[in-house]
């Protein structure tokens, strides 16, 4: 039962990198020419990549049964 709370916590930390990566692309392509805003976006996607990158892994371990 613990696994499932934990799988569906990891999915939605999954797609809530992925949503943060579009929210910064969007920020950063729609913002003025050398605007801050553009590395505002940019610390967002790169945010939301670690964040993908790191549940993704944490996920596949949980499915695994390292984890």
């Amino acid at each position: 039962m613990s696994n499932i709370l934990i799988g569906t916590f990891f999915i939605m930390e999954i797609i809530g990198g992925f949503l943060l990566g579009v929210f910064g692309f969007t920020c950063a392509i729609f913002a003025d020419k050398y605007d801050p805003m553009q590395f505002v976006g940019l610390g967002f996607m790169l945010i939301g990549l670690a964040m993908v990158i790191a549940f993704t892994s944490l996920f596949k371990r949980l499915v695994n049964g390292v984890l």
